[in-house]
Formats: C-alpha cells, sequence, structure tokens
C-alpha cells in the first residue's frame, strides 16, 4: 500500500518500503484497484515483476494481462485470473 505522501513533488519516491517493493523481481504483480491515478501507474510501470495482472479499465499498457470484472469484484477476478493462469501455464 502506498499514498501520494510517498512521492515527491516531481514523482520521485521518497518512501524506503515502497523503494524496497519496487527492487524485488516478483514472478507476478496483480493490481486489485481499478484506480487510475499517476501514482498507481507509475508504481506498476516502475515494477520489476515479470508479468503484470489488471483490470481492463485501466491504461492497458500497465499490464501483460487483464480482467474485465464489475464493480472490483475480488472473488470474480480471482476465479478468472486463476482460469487464466491455467491455462497459459503459469500456474
Amino acid at each position: 500500500m502506498f499514498f501520494e505522501k510517498d512521492f515527491s513533488w516531481n514523482g520521485s519516491i521518497k518512501s524506503t518500503d515502497l523503494t524496497q517493493f519496487l527492487d524485488q523481481n516478483f514472478d507476478m504483480l496483480i493490481d486489485y484497484t481499478k484506480a487510475n491515478t499517476v501514482f498507481k501507474k507509475h508504481i506498476v510501470a516502475k515494477s520489476k515483476a515479470s508479468f503484470k495482472v489488471g483490470y481492463t479499465e485501466v491504461d492497458d499498457r500497465l499490464y501483460d494481462f487483464m480482467i474485465a470484472v464489475e464493480n472490483e469484484e475480488i472473488i470474480s477476478f480471482n476465479k478468472e485470473l486463476i482460469k487464466y493462469l491455467k491455462i497459459l501455464n503459469k500456474l
């Protein structure tokens, strides 16, 4: 979790926790929000995750795979994610 205060006026990251998170190489980053803020886009773009998943309503340049579900329904999102990860041999 991060907040607007974790960024300086010019967009650089002030939070050491956030910097450490971004420096880790994850197999997958799952974005559970439909928020379309510059801060979230910055974090997703800078993440070193090898596979990024998010909602279709957000900028499609950020993710390797996007899922369309109504109203941020986490259960539906997870079911679709698992189904497609099995198809893509990611699970």
